[in-house]
């Protein structure tokens, strides 16, 4: 379980960094130019909720938190 808290965010990172690579902004411009950037703009923009909401929504549906 504590590995989760700290593996997790990265996991996020790591998605959308390869996310933003499938499927460019039509201005060509980069929305994250790292991993630390993607966790540094999520904390900015959505919270800590932004870094666990989906991890969160998948342990209620697993049955456990």
């Amino acid at each position: 379980m504590v590995a989760e808290v700290f593996k997790y965010p990265f996991d996020l990172a790591k998605v959308r960094l390869q996310a933003q690579l499938l499927t460019p902004s039509s201005s060509g411009v980069v929305r994250f130019s790292g991993p630390m950037d993607c966790l540094m703009q999520t904390w900015k923009q959505e919270g800590v909720q932004g870094l666990y909401r989906v991890r969160l929504l998948l342990s209620l549906f697993a049955g456990g938190v």
